[in-house]
């Protein structure tokens, strides 16, 4: 096996750890390929299936991810994200309304440039 190849992937799988189908198939291939393995680094002694080399890793990501998921799953369902956002939005409604009341009363709004119809209803009405 090449070097390079595996830094690139040494380096890549840290990048992969956190989606549970890469932890989930990256320690069952390692736990199949301990040999292989340990052919590749040139270690005498063979791996442990939860030693570092093999599947420890994937296994804790694996567990953590199940964590964060889970979660995520129960902030969406106590709709503790929706809240946020619609926190977010008042501000921001609050805040353009405030600044259009101010153009109203400072002049930059031409009353007479109004739609049409607009014009057309509040006669009507």
């Amino acid at each position: 096996m090449n070097e390079s190849t595996k830094n690139v992937e040494n380096i890549l799988r840290w990048f992969l750890y956190p989606f549970p189908q890469f932890s989930l198939t990256f320690g069952y291939m390692s736990i199949a390929n301990r040999s292989l393995i340990q052919f590749v680094n040139k270690d005498p002694e063979p791996y442990a299936i939860f030693s570092n080399e093999v599947a420890l890793p994937a296994l804790v990501f694996l567990l953590g991810g199940i964590i964060f998921y889970w979660i995520i799953v129960i902030g969406f369902e106590r709709k503790w994200f929706d809240r946020e956002a619609y926190r977010n939005a008042n501000s921001a409604n609050t805040s353009n309304r405030n600044a259009h009341q101010e153009d109203f009363q400072t002049g930059l709004i031409n009353v007479n440039n109004i739609d049409e119809d607009i014009t057309e209803e509040e006669n009507r009405v």
